[in-house]
């Protein structure tokens, strides 16, 4: 059985270029994780994380508060087609 494609990404702008830049499922995750309590538990979850965009190969840190989701561009069949690609 094949898995439906999404359409979308969980991602972050690039703070160089502007281009969108997808961060992995563990990051993605971190955003959802619910925030430490105010007891005595020692849960300590980063809330910061460096990312480098494939785009521009600048390398920045992100907070996970800045994580959206991004479209997926896809190519113009006509383009593909003309390339060569099956």
């Amino acid at each position: 059985m094949i898995a439906a494609l999404s359409n979308t990404f969980r991602g972050v702008h690039c703070s160089r270029c502007g281009k969108p830049v997808r961060v992995s499922t563990v990051i993605a995750n971190r955003e959802t994780d619910s925030p430490p309590r105010a007891d005595n538990s020692q849960h300590l979850v980063s809330r910061v994380f460096v990312l480098r965009c494939r785009a521009c190969e600048g390398e920045s840190v992100y907070s996970v508060n800045q994580i959206r989701a991004h479209s997926v561009d896809m190519p113009d069949k006509r383009n593909i087609e003309g390339r060569g690609y099956r």
